[in-house]
């Protein structure tokens, strides 16, 4: 298959950490005509790469001053993103394994913070796919799984309440940056914002409007399996799989920390059909 970022079909989805987007990038590769596999961390390769070829570019002037002086060419940061892009397709096309696919998926959360246009730009034809997630079961989820991977979470994190509102701080911004580019026409008809408790409360409908938007085979059998390959059920085993609970956090958030959130992210709260107990569908 060809490398060429022009003549592949990409889609990128991500999400702030524990709005559900590893179960996001399962339903995509349980797809029969997408890939997407496990999770990326490319914003590790695009610093590294700036690095790198800044540190060549000093060496080129170094040896140039050191032999003919008939001035380095070196390379440019056009360079250097042609570099990045040509490793993202790489990643794309890896994700895949060879599968005869129409969606080459990738799912990095970095994308979220600031580089949703960056990706829009790198792959013309790409689509994105952001899932959001209210921030109260973000701040218990995360709360959880952090103390279950990070030895010294607990002295960085202090009080679940204090955990709650830093939670809230990050999600309102991010939040805030993915709503602005929902409304740049030029965005906007690549991105499809989805939230985790659609997934949860009404599968068949979201996966179909999910699916609808890349323009693959959405009919009930296909969804249906999709929906049995990645209920959390068979993943009860693996300790990264919590609850998957939409509203638990009324019983673990303390009151105080129930406030902090709103006090922090109210009004996007509400914009996302938050504050009501059983928000109405994402439109």
């Amino acid at each position: 298959m060809s490398a060429d970022p022009g003549q592949i079909n990409a889609v990128f989805c991500f999400g702030m950490p524990k709005s559900g987007t590893t179960y996001l990038q399962m339903i995509l590769d349980a797809h029969p005509q997408v890939s997407c596999p496990s999770e990326h961390e490319l914003g590790f390769l695009e610093r590294r790469l700036d690095t790198i070829f800044a540190k060549y570019n000093a060496m080129l002037q170094v040896i140039d001053e050191r032999t003919a002086r008939q001035g380095p060419r070196p390379f440019t940061d056009a360079d250097v993103t042609a570099v990045f892009r040509h490793v993202v397709t790489l990643a794309l096309v890896r994700g895949a394994a060879g599968a005869p696919v129409a969606w080459y998926g990738l799912n990095d959360n970095a994308i979220l913070d600031n580089r949703i246009k960056l990706y829009a730009d790198l792959f013309p034809a790409a689509r994105l796919i952001a899932i959001v997630r209210d921030p109260r079961s973000i701040a218990v989820s995360s709360w959880h799984h952090n103390h279950r991977v990070e030895p010294d979470f607990a002295a960085r994190a202090g009080t679940l309440t204090d955990w709650s509102r830093g939670v809230a701080v990050t999600w309102a911004h991010t939040t805030r940056y993915l709503l602005s580019c929902r409304a740049d026409p030029a965005l906007a008809p690549r991105l499809h914002l989805m939230r985790y408790e659609d997934l949860r409360r009404a599968p068949a409908r979201t996966l179909a409007r999910l699916f609808g938007f890349l323009g693959v085979a959405q009919e009930p059998a296909t969804l249906a399996a999709v929906d049995a390959a990645t209920r959390f059920q068979p993943q009860s085993g693996n300790p990264f799989f919590r609850a998957g609970a939409i509203d638990g956090w009324r019983t673990e958030l303390p009151a105080e920390a129930i406030a902090g959130i709103e006090a922090e992210a109210g009004p996007i709260l509400s914009r996302l059909g938050y504050r009501p107990a059983d928000p109405p569908p994402l439109t």
